[in-house]
């Protein structure tokens, strides 16, 4: 109960860095924004250099002193964006200036096509090159005619084919060309990338590329700060690097006709696996030919995803820990891109390998209230986006590394809120700050304050805003209630009982499942879960009493989504464990063919195979999870973590409009609790045995914490199930204060309804604050007495006889005011602050439905049995 008590000491660290957005601004500027994210409850924070006009330059430098200054005299941290812009890999520039011959290299082909018999046909191969192209591999294959349908046409890659790399001789080659219609794949190597996004960035994949972004961008900050390294120098944050061969999101190695990345190092990776069939094996990377295309498909990606994760992720980690700093970021992994080319790395795990956290981002509305189902458009690209991986895989997989490597020590990073416009107020911050807690997330990077003028239109919304956003003020509140509630589910052990294979390696060989197919399935029946992939289960993986044990988790099944085909190392592991006990289930199929191109023998021995429509309720007959629900709430989310002799459990509503009620049997409870993290307090609450029942509104989470210790209790949870509730009719005084009037409301209508405040025919370009006065009377008073506020847009602070009755930032909007309503008449004075969407109408906001603004239905009286009808009239 240490970090209990931390908590309620006001004693939690600081688990929050949020963007402060460069560019350039003046001296002040600077220091009182400094000044507004310390207040903020905030003692770090990510300097973003995309916007600075001269990263690295003097003007870099006298602003980063300033920043600097200010976070040692605060006792604050500061960590740096590792690169002049967006993503990183341009280091610095000097890629472009300096070391051209380090930008990315990519694999290519051309086709020639011939008609045989000729027994004197000559080619040009070399003409075909251009600058510095260099000639990999020339091989020549039988072409198969698809008839009058010219698109069934292709290489016959399935029968021989004949590696003609060696009769090239000064760009020409002679070959008689045998009977009928063939076709010479030309592979070659160069760096005129058709994804102009690549053209100034280093080779990932090539040290000696990696070394000049350390010599452009973390050399120069340690030359001048190595006094501050691992002090106020926190260390550097890695923005989403690619490989950017293609700007395509279905960059499935094999399934699009794609430059594909090279390196030196990657052809001699290579080399080692093939030997001197490599050339005649290259074109599979581009043609189907069977099992010998997929082979070389999953070589290609094992060893570029392995090099990638040597050379560029453990590259900049092992300089920043020679150097006493940490190294953070994340990479994209939107639309499924975690495991695939394009904008992706390849795989998710191995790219984040080095990392000191595990990292992931929410931006662009990816992660939205309902949307967890359906696909929506993006307006990050104008795609189509899949609802399903964004609210069931993506924070699950930075939570799972978190888990599961120990050079994470538990932390995952979550960069948040950035790019969902000004339409996104402290309600949803905290719905989607809740999303990622309930999932294990325990570090986040808020996007942003910005130290431009005022509307900036990149990226909003911007905390302070100069200013101008009216709910600042409550924005310590929000951040102070993350940070006590990722000190609670920090430095312990979470309590996942399910084990899902990540699905990389299966998707690089053919047809997979995606997981967050079954994931869904899982966390919709509350089943907690943790993601692997294959390489936890070489070395780390071993079998305890029937369980998986990994870096010190334990799993009591192991879930494999159906895949044509897997490694066989990961196989003979999958039988290990199956015969140490663990259960084991292939969701809708076995895999067929082993990674390497072998038959698999007796699949039915791995483990049990179980449709994904079963796959919950199987795991949950086999007594596997440790919190059961009823009823059914699909949207409802649960996380148990230990820590100590203490058990905490956070519970979620995700829906958008529903509330649920629902009773959730916990593995043991002692001592049940419920920590309110918004005030800082321990709340009593019933409980039948290890049984608890609960009632959650839409957007409402709580926590409950268990422990055998004697807990500091301050008063009861709010049980208002059995209280009548009396609508407050008004009418209402309503006056108005935008964020730089504020308090100081002017009158706008009186005796009026509570409505839209920023309806069509009312004020729709009002952002700011809405007073509402009323009263009420009482004839007497001797039971529970609590408001509720209802429809209200967005947060809300209420007053009652001229004291504070408190204030919520979401749902449930509820107010105990016992101890400061009397007999007699009583005078109501509600605060509702909408958002900047109203006044700055931007483009992030304008993808999604707009809300109304105020208070738009009467709020209610919820009254205990003994207390009269209220009467009610004008303030």
């Amino acid at each position: 109960m240490i970090r209990m008590h931390d908590v309620l000491a006001g004693r939690e660290k600081n688990y929050l860095l949020p963007f402060f957005w460069q560019h350039g601004a003046k001296e002040p500027v600077l220091r009182t924004l400094m000044a507004k994210i310390d207040a903020s409850c905030v003692k770090e924070v990510c300097v973003e250099s995309r916007p600075h006009p001269d990263f690295c330059g003097p003007r870099w430098f006298h602003d980063l002193d300033i920043i600097l200054d200010e976070a040692g005299m605060r006792g604050m941290r500061v960590w740096v964006l590792d690169d002049k812009q967006f993503p990183t890999g341009f280091a610095g520039g000097l890629i472009e200036t300096k070391y051209p011959q380090h930008r990315r290299r990519m694999l290519d082909y051309f086709v020639i096509d011939a008609c045989g018999p000729d027994a004197h046909a000559s080619f040009l191969p070399g003409s075909l090159l251009r600058d510095d192209d260099e000639l990999v591999a020339v091989v020549a294959s039988r072409r198969l005619d698809g008839g009058k349908d010219w698109r069934r046409a292709k290489l016959d890659l399935s029968g021989d084919l004949i590696d003609l790399t060696g009769r090239v001789n000064r760009g020409r080659l002679y070959w008689p060309v045998p009977d009928g219609l063939w076709s010479l794949v030309v592979v070659y190597t160069t760096y005129r990338c058709k994804n102009a996004r690549s053209l100034h960035l280093l080779n990932p994949i090539s040290p000696a590329a990696v070394d000049v972004l350390i010599e452009g961008s973390y050399e120069p900050h340690y030359r001048r700060y190595s006094h501050l390294f691992g002090t106020t120098f926190a260390g550097f944050f890695s923005d989403e690097p690619t490989f950017t061969n293609t700007d395509s999101v279905e960059a499935l190695i094999g399934r699009r006709d794609m430059q594909l990345p090279w390196s030196q190092e990657l052809h001699a990776a290579l080399t080692d696996r093939f030997g001197f069939e490599l050339r005649r094996y290259l074109p599979c990377l581009w043609f189907a030919a069977g099992v010998h295309s997929q082979e070389m498909r999953f070589a290609y990606m094992d060893r570029l995803t392995a090099l990638y994760s040597e050379h560029f992720n453990q590259r900049l980690a092992n300089w920043c820990h020679a150097h006493g700093v940490e190294y953070i970021g994340h990479v994209i992994e939107d639309l499924n891109q975690h495991a695939r080319l394009g904008s992706g790395v390849g795989h998710y795990f191995r790219a984040l390998s080095g990392q000191d956290m595990a990292g992931v981002d929410i931006v662009m509305h990816q992660i939205h209230p309902g949307y967890d189902q359906i696909t929506s458009r993006w307006h990050g690209g104008n795609k189509t986006l899949d609802g399903e991986f964004f609210h069931y895989a993506l924070i699950k997989l930075a939570s799972s590394l978190g888990h599961i490597d120990p050079r994470k020590q538990g932390r995952t990073l979550c960069e948040n809120y950035g790019a969902y416009g000004w339409m996104e107020g402290l309600r949803l911050m905290k719905w989607l700050t809740d999303h990622c807690l309930v999932r294990g997330v325990n570090h986040f990077t808020p996007h942003a304050f910005t130290d431009s003028a005022f509307p900036e239109w990149d990226s909003p919304p911007h905390f302070y805003a100069q200013g101008n956003n009216p709910q600042y003020r409550f924005l310590g509140r929000l951040f102070r209630y993350t940070n006590r509630l990722c000190h609670l589910f920090s430095d312990g052990k979470p309590m996942a009982t399910a084990l899902v294979l990540y699905h990389a390696e299966a998707e690089w060989w053919g047809d997979a499942m995606l997981i967050q197919e079954p994931m869904r399935e899982l966390m919709q029946r509350q089943i907690d879960l943790d993601v692997a992939p294959c390489d936890s289960f070489l070395t780390e993986v071993q079998a305890v009493n029937g369980q998986i044990r990994l870096n010190g988790e334990s799993y009591r099944c192991l879930i494999i989504p159906k895949a044509e085909a897997l490694p066989g190392s990961f196989l003979d592991s999958v039988r290990r464990l199956r015969a140490a006990g663990v259960p084991i289930f292939f969701v809708d199929g076995y895999p067929a063919m082993t990674s390497e191109g072998s038959l698999v023998g007796s699949p039915e021995t791995l483990g049990e195979l179980v449709a994904l429509a079963d796959l919950a309720a199987r795991v949950i007959a086999g007594g596997y999870p440790d919190i059961r629900i009823k009823p059914v709430c699909r949207r409802l989310r649960a996380y148990h973590y230990q820590r100590g002799n203490a058990d905490y459990y956070l519970f979620f509503n995700e829906e958008p409009r529903e509330s649920l009620a629902f009773t959730a049997q916990l593995p043991a409870a002692d001592h049940l609790a419920v920590y309110d993290a918004m005030e800082n307090r321990l709340l009593a609450i019933r409980q039948d045995g290890n049984r608890v029942t609960l009632n959650l509104d839409p957007y409402q989470s709580i926590v409950l914490v268990d422990s055998p210790d004697s807990l500091p209790i301050c008063a009861d949870y709010p049980d208002t199930a059995a209280l009548a509730g009396i609508e407050i009719t008004g009418p209402w005084d309503i006056s108005l204060a935008t964020c730089a009037e504020y308090p100081a409301f002017k009158p706008w209508k009186s005796s009026a309804r509570a409505g839209d405040i920023n309806a069509e025919d009312e004020k729709p370009d009002f952002s700011g604050t809405v007073r509402y006065e009323g009263c009420f009377s009482l004839e007497q008073m001797t039971g529970k007495l609590y408001l509720k506020l209802r429809s209200v847009y967005e947060t809300a602070e209420v007053w009652i006889n001229g004291q504070y009755a408190g204030w919520q930032l979401s749902t449930p909007y509820l107010f105990d005011l016992a101890g400061l309503a009397c007999v007699g008449k009583n005078r109501l004075v509600i605060e509702v602050t909408n958002t900047l969407a109203k006044q700055v109408a931007d483009y992030s906001s304008a993808i999604v439905k707009q809300e109304p603004g105020g208070m738009l239905e009467n709020p209610l009286l919820l009254l205990g049995q003994s207390t009269d009808s209220p009467t009610f009239g004008p303030a």
